[in-house]
């Protein structure tokens, strides 16, 4: 282990390495990630049908209805299934040297030059199979951002407050997603560059928290000994006591106690599955070709449309994650996961004659369950490659691991817009979203069997220490032997 006398401390390690730094720092990331991916989804069809017409993206229509064209239609699917193809290539490579470099901050730095990169392309794109690069581009940007920031969440909190940590990083998701359509549909008003230029200074912004922030990975422990202690001293709300223990816990044991290889220890062993509503309802491109078709909604009008599917995770992330925290991930992925579903399978209803109102409605509690999927997901991931880490800690997983998330939600990424570009064009709306909700549907005895402790609904954690054992001293104690 490395000690304070043998390296010298950054300058400003108290804000550099803070944990407030690190949060902001991934919230930014994630946000710009998202406000990038937010404005050209809804302009996407525009920019396309102009192409096809032979004009430049700068003379699109906000008025016209590219739904009416069937390639268009197609070709949008296309593009967006693109996007899952970059993360699906990058996940695995970000994944591995995640896991195996020293520092993973410059890998991260780098990501942030492709995103940048990527938005220059669709900027100065006028050809089809230019905008079809700069979508694999920003996909495989997109990898390493989303996965290199939640290890960096999972290397600074304690485990036993990850959940509610990810439900703060996934409202700066949300503000992103909020963010990126109206942006994106101001670019008649503005000029077609703005939103674009304007995405790239906030990458710049991104690309220096990055450069100054100091990861605790393979970083003395010492140093960030005083700022933890004084963090917890500020805390005022006490750690409940808990009625019963978690396996997903045993996670916090002390260094200093064994954990005997009981059967009925390992048969409870939490597991942690890949499922995202987040990819499986992505039908923002469909969606978007449905309020130009039915409602001949302008770009700008769908842009404000979309928030009533986003505006929701500002509060279901951080509360899903306090929720999942406090009693388990299974108990609040259950019903978000059925209630997600069943708004999904209605969403293909309302129509001009029902009025918008119906749509709004619907969007509001598809956008709210479905964002409190999410947040119990990433904690648990963390919790269950932190019971597989070997003692050493050469091979902390976490980067691995949440590049086999990424994989999954690319996954659904590739699949869902090809799909539905096809279906919307074939059999509509309605019968696209009816499909979208039995998919997730399949998904909830995947949840009750390979979420959490087995057999188990509610997981009440056990007391954690007040100061995280990574950034404390314990001293030493012969060794505990726990047994079930």
């Amino acid at each position: 282990m490395f000690s304070t006398g043998e390296r010298k401390k950054p300058v400003l390690l108290w804000i550099r390495g803070s944990k407030v730094f690190v949060l902001a720092t991934v919230g930014i990331g994630l946000f710009v990630d998202m406000v990038v991916y937010g404005i050209i989804v809804p302009i996407i069809p525009f920019i396309i049908l102009s192409i096809d017409m032979g004009n430049s993206p700068e003379d699109v229509d906000p008025n016209a209805t590219p739904g009416e064209n069937a390639q268009v239609s197609q070709q949008t699917g296309v593009l967006l299934a693109l996007f899952a193809a970059g993360i699906l290539v990058g996940s695995p490579l970000f994944g591995y040297l995640g896991d195996k470099m020293q520092r993973r901050q410059g890998a991260m730095l780098l990501g942030i030059l492709g995103l940048i990169g990527s938005t220059l392309l669709f900027m100065f794109s006028r050809h089809y199979y230019e905008l079809l690069i700069a979508r694999f581009l920003q996909g495989f940007s997109d990898s390493c951002v989303w996965i290199l920031c939640l290890c960096l969440v999972a290397d600074t909190f304690p485990k036993g407050e990850l959940g509610l940590q990810m439900g703060k990083v996934m409202v700066c998701y949300s503000i992103g997603m909020t963010s990126g359509p109206p942006i994106g549909a101001l670019y008649h008003q503005l000029g077609f560059k703005a939103p674009f230029i304007f995405c790239i200074i906030l990458a710049a912004i991104d690309f220096i928290m990055r450069l100054l922030i100091v990861e605790r990975r393979r970083n003395p422990k010492e140093w960030f000994e005083d700022m933890d202690r004084a963090a917890e001293a500020n805390k005022k709300q006490a750690l409940p006591t808990p009625d019963e223990k978690s396996v997903v816990d045993s996670a916090h044991v002390p260094a200093n106690t064994i954990v005997e290889d009981d059967p009925a220890v390992i048969e409870e062993a939490p597991t942690a599955v890949s499922v995202s509503p987040e990819a499986a309802i992505d039908n923002k491109p469909t969606l978007t070709l449905r309020l130009s078709d039915e409602w001949k909604y302008n770009t700008s009008q769908i842009g404000v449309v979309f928030l009533a599917q986003v505006l929701p995770g500002f509060v279901s992330g951080p509360l899903a994650g306090h929720l999942s925290d406090k009693y388990g991930a299974k108990i609040v992925m259950l019903p978000s996961l059925t209630i997600t579903a069943a708004m999904c399978m209605i969403l293909g209803i309302p129509s001009q004659s029902t009025t918008i109102a119906p749509l709004i409605v619907i969007l509001v509690l598809e956008g709210f369950f479905g964002s409190a999927v999410l947040s119990p997901i990433l904690s648990e991931i963390a919790a269950v490659v932190a019971l597989e880490n070997k003692e050493d800690g050469e091979s902390d997983g976490f980067a691995k691991s949440y590049a086999v998330f990424n994989i999954a939600f690319a996954g659904g990424m590739l699949v869902g817009p090809l799909m539905g570009g096809y279906i919307y064009s074939s059999i509509g709306f309605f019968w696209l979203n009816i499909i979208l909700g039995f998919i997730m549907v399949v998904c909830i005895p995947i949840v009750w069997f390979w979420v959490g402790v087995k057999g188990k609904l509610i997981q009440r954690p056990s007391t954690e220490p007040t100061l995280d054992e990574s950034s404390s001293p314990v001293p030493e104690e012969k060794p505990t032997v726990l047994t079930s």
